[in-house]
């Protein structure tokens, strides 16, 4: 019958059914890898439900037909008086609401409370710890405005303003950015190692520390050897979590203060001190691009002014692991250490 109250339902059911297809389409559903499917897999309750939905008969001739529910026909069948196209009504235009990004934050939050994800085996578990770190940052900010997460790199999580500044949280970002369609990307940030192309001989001769002397011979070598061996440069580098704290108002806008952060999702010794030297190399080598400035005296185009990098005021860093066991004592005072169950701090509180 082709009432509102069955077109609501019948349009949840179309949903409902195309999410499903996706899951087939993404995942082995019969894997024991994805045991908690078990309802979506082809023979469980879940797919039963849809094909007895599908073929109950005060619903075939509307599902034959091309179904258009708008958002007066979900809000007229909200207040209906069964309970059954009450609740339909209120979940397609929950999945509507997502789907636009018009949600407040606290539902943002419960939905990555809840068990609902099905990472793929390859990285997915990372990206989704990365998510968690991004959202126990954002935690200790008030009224952040969240942006609809994809599968894409170099997203934009969030961006709020408070007083005169503006903070925009990136995941995985090379630097660019773009306020709207309107307008063209900005170059904020630059993460290169750039490795001198005179000898090794002109590049350390100042140097009388031996320690120092080689350590920077390894260093050239490393990527000597990268290069003409493995045809490998040193590209743009993408930190994990990048937070920058700007003031929007002056040309070109200027940098109040910088986070970064690297997560591991590991326990592992060597992949968590392997995170370190990540870490630590993006804050040493983050540099300004040309549409972000700082205001202070000097010419580097280093957000650290001088090599000494973890004193710079203008920066703060976080390191983020699989296990808080791991973390026998406090870092530096510019860099929280954190593992799993512990809180993360707000880097820019001082």
């Amino acid at each position: 019958m082709q009432t509102t109250p069955n077109r609501v339902l019948v349009r949840l059911l179309q949903v409902i059914n195309t999410l499903v297809e996706q899951l087939d389409q993404q995942f082995d559903l019969d894997s024991n890898e994805y045991s908690s499917f078990t309802p979506w897999r082809p023979e469980g309750s879940v797919r039963m439900i849809l094909r007895e939905a599908f073929e109950h008969p005060n619903l075939k001739e509307v599902f034959r037909s091309s179904v258009t529910v708008t958002k007066r026909d979900i809000n007229d069948v909200m207040v209906d008086r069964r309970p059954l196209y009450r609740e339909a009504a209120t979940l397609l235009r929950a999945i509507r609401d997502i789907r636009n990004g018009n949600i407040t934050d606290e539902q943002a939050q419960d939905l990555f409370r809840m068990e609902i994800f099905a990472p793929s085996p390859e990285d997915g578990t990372a990206d989704l710890f990365e998510l968690y770190w991004i959202f126990q940052l954002l935690e200790q900010f008030d009224r952040p405005q969240f942006n609809q997460i994809t599968n894409s790199r170099g997203q934009l999580i969030a961006q709020w303003k408070s007083d005169t500044s503006e903070y925009l949280l990136f995941n995985d970002w090379k630097g660019d950015h773009r306020w709207d369609n309107e307008r063209e990307y900005q170059n904020y940030l630059e993460i290169t190692f750039d490795v001198p192309d005179s000898h090794l001989d002109e590049w350390i001769k100042n140097d009388s520390n031996q320690f120092i002397r080689r350590h920077l011979a390894t260093t050239h070598t490393k990527y000597e050897i990268y290069d003409s061996v493995f045809d490998y440069s040193p590209q743009r580098k993408t930190p994990d979590i990048v937070l920058l704290k700007i003031d929007p108002q002056t040309n070109p806008a200027t940098l109040e203060q910088l986070f970064i952060g690297e997560v591991k999702h590991s326990t592992s010794q060597t992949t968590v001190l392997n995170g370190v030297q990540q870490l630590l190399e993006y804050g040493a080598h983050a540099k300004l691009g040309p549409h972000l400035q700082l205001e202070r005296d000097g010419d580097t185009e280093y957000i650290a002014a001088t090599d000494n990098f973890l004193h710079a005021p203008e920066l703060e860093m976080g390191y983020f692991i699989g296990d808080s066991d791991k973390i026998k004592s406090r870092g530096p005072e510019s860099l929280q250490i954190r593992g799993f169950g512990d809180s993360a701090t707000d880097p820019f509180e001082n």
